[in-house]
C-alpha cells in the first residue's frame, strides 16, 4: 500500500473514531467536542507527479535484408535470446553468383586481350611497366585554361606545347617611383592598393624594386611591383588605381595599374598520340588536375581500353563479393527475438523485414503529464514504478525524456514523459505500470493535514481550536502533497486545527441509546 493510502486511512479512522466517541459521550449526557481536530507538528511532505502507461523495451530494432535473395535458413525462433553479432538468418542469390562469375569472365577476357597486345603468352603475368604506355599530363598550377593547342588523335613530340594556363591567383600592381623616393621603400613592405573598380583597398606587399635605364641628362626611374592576392579572379589586367605606402614618417602615393598575368605553357614530356583531352578553353583547373593523356606506343589506345576493362571488372567483383557478405543476416544487438516475419524458401528484396529484436534488460514507460505539472519535471529525476500484474514488485526508475511540445486532446494539453527502468523478475513488455515521480520533499517541517487548509482567492486559512471555540486564522502555506500541507507562518507546533465538524444529529443517531 502506498504512503498516501496509509495516511488517508489513518485520517479516516481518526474522523470515524471522533464521531463514535462524541456520540457515545452524548448518549451519557456528557458535553462533547464539536470538531475533529489534529495537531500542527513536524511531518514529511512529498510532492509527486503520477501517470500510467505500458512497459516497453528501451531498445527495439527491426532487422532488414541488406540484399535480395531467397531465405536459405533461419537460425532463431521468436522468444529466443540472441547476442550481438550472432547469425540470425542466411539468404542465397543465384543472380548474385551469376554476376560474380560474369565479372570474373570479363576480367579474364580483358587480361588475355592485354597480353595479346603486349605480345605475351596467356599464362604470362602483366608487366608493371604497362601503365607507362599511357602518360597523363597534369596542370602544374591552379589557373584558367587560356588555350588548348592540340586535338585528340594528334601526334606530338617531346617539348610540344599542349596547353597554355594563365595564373591569376596572385597578380602584380606596377607603379613608377621617382629616384628621390627609391630609398624610402624596400622589398617586403606592406602597402595598400586602391583600384578604381573596387570600393575598398586591397592589401599588398612589394615584390620587386628595379631601377630604370640611365638616359643621358636624366636620372633613372624606378619600377616597383606589388603582389596582390586574387582568389576569386575579380582583378583583371589593365585595371588602374593608386598605391599608398608609409615609410620614414612619409606617405608615398603613386598611380599605377595591374600588369599582364603570367602565362604558363604546358608541354609534352614524351612523344606519342593524344589519347583523351579532359579540359576545355576557359575552364579553371586545380594544381595536379589531369589535362590529357598521351599514348606512347602504336597500340596505346587498345592497351588503355583493356586496362580500363580490367579495373572495371575488378571493381564489380569486389562489390558483388561485398553483397555476398550481406546475405548473412546478423543480430545488431543483444536481446530477445520478438517476431519473425519470413520463412525458409521465401523470396525477399533489399530492405524487407526479417525479424525484430528487443532488449530485455532495459525497459521504459511512457506517461502523459498535464501541462500544469510538466514544468516541475526534468530528466534525471527518480521515479517509482509498480506493475498491476506483479503487485509485490517495486521498481526504481529515472526520467529519461521530457517532451518539449505537447499533444492537445479534448481541450487538454499533455506532454510525453519517458521513464527508464531496469528489468525485474517476471517483468514483460506490455504490462500496465503506474509511475510516481518525486518532484520535491520536505522533511520534519511544521505541517497539518491537507483537508484542514482552506484556500480562497489566493488566501489560505485554518480553523484553530481555542477555549472560546474555533477561530479562523490566516496561514502561509508551502509544499502540499494532498495529504499534508507545509505551514510557513501562522501556526505553532501543538496548535489544534479543525479537520471537520461533527453534527449533533449525527452524534445522537450514531451513539448508543440515542434518540
Amino acid at each position: 500500500m502506498s504512503r498516501k493510502l496509509w495516511i488517508a486511512l489513518i485520517v479516516g479512522l481518526v474522523v470515524v473514531g471522533g464521531v463514535v466517541v462524541a456520540a457515545s459521550l452524548a448518549g451519557r449526557g456528557v458535553q462533547v467536542p464539536q470538531f475533529v481536530t489534529a495537531e500542527a507538528g513536524p511531518g514529511q511532505v512529498v510532492l509527486t507527479v503520477t501517470g500510467s502507461g505500458a512497459v516497453q523495451p528501451a531498445d527495439y530494432q527491426t532487422v532488414r535484408a541488406r540484399a535480395s535473395g531467397e531465405v536459405d535458413s533461419i537460425s532463431v525462433d521468436s522468444g529466443e535470446r540472441v547476442d550481438g553479432g550472432q547469425e540470425l538468418a542466411r539468404l542465397c542469390s543465384e543472380d548474385l553468383n551469376y554476376r560474380i562469375r560474369s565479372a570474373e569472365m570479363d576480367l579474364e577476357s580483358a587480361r588475355l586481350n592485354l597480353l595479346d597486345l603486349l605480345g605475351l603468352g596467356p599464362r604470362d603475368p602483366i608487366p608493371p611497366q604497362v601503365a607507362s604506355a599511357i602518360v597523363e599530363v597534369v596542370a602544374p598550377t591552379r589557373g584558367r585554361i587560356l588555350g588548348v593547342d592540340v586535338d585528340q588523335g594528334d601526334r606530338v613530340n617531346d617539348g610540344n606545347i599542349l596547353f597554355r594556363i594563365v595564373s591569376d591567383e596572385v597578380v602584380e600592381f606596377e607603379f613608377e617611383l621617382a629616384p628621390d623616393y627609391a630609398d624610402l621603400l624596400s622589398e617586403g613592405d606592406a602597402v595598400a592598393v586602391h583600384l578604381r573598380d573596387f570600393d575598398d583597398t586591397v592589401d599588398g606587399r612589394i615584390e620587386a624594386i628595379s631601377m630604370g635605364t640611365n638616359i643621358e641628362g636624366q636620372s633613372p626611374g624606378t619600377t616597383v611591383s606589388v603582389s596582390l592576392e586574387n582568389p576569386v579572379g575579380l582583378i583583371r589586367p589593365g585595371m588602374k588605381g593608386h598605391v599608398t605606402a608609409h615609410a620614414a614618417d612619409q606617405t608615398v602615393v603613386r598611380p599605377g595599374e595591374i600588369g599582364e598575368f603570367p602565362v604558363i605553357s604546358v608541354r609534352a614530356s614524351r612523344s606519342g598520340v593524344v589519347d583523351v583531352i579532359e579540359v576545355s578553353e576557359g575552364q579553371t583547373v586545380e594544381n595536379g588536375e589531369v589535362l590529357c593523356s598521351i599514348g606512347t606506343s602504336s597500340h596505346s589506345l587498345q592497351v588503355r581500353q583493356q586496362m580500363l576493362r580490367i579495373s572495371q571488372a575488378e571493381l564489380s567483383i569486389d562489390r558483388y563479393r561485398s553483397e555476398l557478405e550481406h546475405l548473412v543476416i546478423s543480430s545488431p544487438m543483444t536481446g530477445e527475438v520478438t517476431e519473425v516475419f519470413v520463412n525458409e524458401g521465401d523470396t525477399v528484396s533489399t530492405g524487407a523485414q526479417i525479424l525484430t529484436i528487443s532488449s530485455q534488460d532495459e525497459f521504459e514507460v511512457q506517461i502523459d503529464v498535464d501541462e500544469l505539472e510538466i514544468a516541475s519535471l526534468s530528466p534525471g529525476m527518480d521515479a517509482e514504478i509498480s506493475l498491476d500484474a506483479l503487485p509485490g514488485l517495486e521498481l526504481r526508475g529515472v526520467v529519461d525524456e521530457v517532451a518539449r511540445s505537447g499533444d492537445v486532446g479534448n481541450g487538454v494539453t499533455t506532454y510525453r514523459v519517458v521513464v527508464s527502468v531496469a528489468s525485474g523478475a517476471g517483468m514483460r513488455s506490455g504490462m500496465s505500470a503506474d509511475v510516481t515521480i518525486e518532484v520535491d520533499r520536505r522533511e520534519q517541517v511544521l505541517s497539518v493535514p491537507a483537508e484542514a487548509v482552506t484556500t480562497a482567492e489566493g488566501v489560505s486559512s485554518v480553523r484553530v481550536v481555542t477555549p472560546e471555540g474555533a477561530e479562523e486564522r490566516t496561514v502561509a502555506v508551502g509544499l502540499t502533497d494532498g495529504v499534508r500541507t507545509e505551514i510557513l507562518d501562522g501556526l505553532s507546533e501543538g496548535d489544534e486545527v479543525v479537520i471537520s465538524s461533527i453534527e449533533r444529529d449525527t452524534m445522537f443517531f450514531m451513539g448508543p441509546g440515542g434518540g
